[in-house]
């Protein structure tokens, strides 16, 4: 049985990932108040520049480094993942496997695989949730 904590005992930590530009600190584990453990783990993905809560609470992380931080966007207007991918990942094939790719469709499958042979995905599973909507078309809204 795998080893239980608290989200808690995660605050703070700082960890890697396959899209991180070594040249920025590492991430960290950062707590917001929209993240409740009522309704799972009560840690999230943030990202900042994708959400107007995500910037808020990862530039009040920050601190005095707010300005100098990151905000990456690596989206087009179509959906989809741009070249500035390629700076972000270890291994070359990493990123010509997504590039080009749609974030609301084939890059989903693309990515999950990436994470599986990296022997980083420790659990996948199919969660319906509420996803803003273009009110005339029904197409989805991609927030940047």
């Amino acid at each position: 049985m795998p080893p239980s904590f608290s989200g808690d005992d995660l605050l703070g930590t700082r960890y890697d990932h396959l899209f991180w530009n070594p040249a920025q600190p590492k991430p960290s584990v950062i707590a917001s108040r929209y993240v409740s453990s009522g309704a799972g783990t009560g840690l999230v993905h943030t990202a900042p520049g994708h959400g107007q809560e995500d910037y808020e609470v990862y530039r009040a992380s920050l601190g005095a480094d707010a300005d100098s931080a990151e905000i990456r966007c690596p989206v087009n207007d179509l959906g989809n993942l741009t070249e500035e991918v390629r700076s972000w990942t270890k291994g070359d094939n990493v990123a010509e496997r997504i590039v080009g790719k749609n974030v609301l469709g084939d890059a989903v499958p693309a990515m999950v695989a990436l994470l599986e042979e990296n022997g980083v995905l420790l659990k996948k599973d199919v969660i319906k949730h509420r996803y803003p909507g273009d009110w005339k078309t029904k197409e989805p809204i991609i927030i940047r």
